[in-house]
């Protein structure tokens, strides 16, 4: 049994315009192409902000721990 926890503070939606595809995770290094399973796949500080950004997010606002 694998257990997987992923624990996020909803602030608001990306809304539209400013979807975040896998399409531009995929070409962006944020998902691996290799097959690898999801959940194996850490992202540091900076890439999750990146992916914010990307949404139109005020990553100024984002608390990461």
């Amino acid at each position: 049994m694998n257990l997987t926890i992923v624990e996020l503070l909803y602030c608001g939606f990306f809304g539209a315009g400013n979807n975040v595809n896998m399409d531009w995770l995929e070409n962006n290094g944020f998902w691996v192409k290799s097959g690898e399973y999801p959940t194996k796949i850490h992202l540091s500080s900076e890439q999750f902000q990146s992916i914010l950004k990307e949404g139109g997010v005020n990553v100024s606002n984002i608390i990461i721990n």
